[in-house]
């Protein structure tokens, strides 16, 4: 079941789709966003985290970007809800294919978040708020040229978990809010996405969605499709071990 679980997944994954095929839409591509993460639990109120991942284009199968991003989350658990802050730095190599100068760049990005999740029942839903700021790291003589870009991101995730079912959809809408001060070749964008976690175990999962983004322009947006699977891996600390055994 599990072997059958994980193929299927991988075909998915390579699955052309969503190609450019018309020219009066020659920013519409497909995407793979494949991914692993490991989360340790430091205590009940802290936890960190750190994820790879790599973005390829299906389109001549052109490598995208990849990054490396290390998270650390405070919860403050309440009744019926809970919610957290964090901060996330990530290190990314983003591949430049348009206009005149091209290759790999090296940007960091640091956000800062607050989220809140409420469940009743079998329904959950949880928020989030999220201010980030993207720079490409130059040489210190043009370290005021080039990409710097600065978001505000509201995201809203809905979940039904289903009696004797493994697979419980997930459906998030999240919109990207530009700073005032940010390039003008900068876009509002907006992305919908819905997916399932299939769990392993207590310590392993993996994570399927379909994405569809989309900027907030009226002529030539940008779309991407992305077909995105995630591997975590959660490690917890060593007294709720000694507690689960008891």
């Amino acid at each position: 079941m599990r072997f059958s679980f994980i193929l299927c997944l991988i075909v998915l994954l390579r699955l052309p789709f969503f190609t450019q095929n018309d020219n009066s839409m020659n920013n519409v591509w497909g995407e793979n966003w494949l991914s692993s993460s490991i989360n340790l639990e430091l205590n009940k109120l802290w936890e960190i985290s750190l994820e790879e991942q790599i973005r390829i284009k299906n389109v001549n199968e052109l490598y995208d970007r990849s990054f490396t991003e290390l998270k650390l989350e405070r919860y403050y658990p309440v009744s019926r809800s809970e919610f957290n802050f964090g901060f996330a730095f990530r290190y990314i190599f983003l591949n430049d294919d348009s206009g005149g100068e091209q290759g790999i760049e090296k940007h960091q990005r640091l956000s800062y978040y607050y989220t809140q999740k409420f469940e009743r029942n079998r329904f959950s839903f949880r928020y989030r708020v999220q201010y980030q700021k993207r720079r490409e790291l130059l040489a210190k003589t043009n370290k005021h040229v080039g990409d710097f870009r600065k978001y505000w991101r509201i995201k809203t995730d809905f979940n039904y978990n289903f009696k004797n079912w493994k697979f419980d959809p997930k459906i998030s809408t999240e919109l990207f809010l530009r700073s005032s001060d940010s390039p003008t070749n900068q876009r509002n964008k907006y992305r919908i996405s819905i997916g399932t976690r299939y769990r392993l175990n207590k310590k392993h999962d993996f994570v399927i969605k379909y994405l569809f983004e989309k900027q907030i322009k009226s002529w030539n947006p940008d779309v991407i499709h992305a077909i995105a699977l995630k591997y975590n891996l959660r490690v917890k600390r060593a007294n709720e071990k000694k507690e689960n055994d008891k």
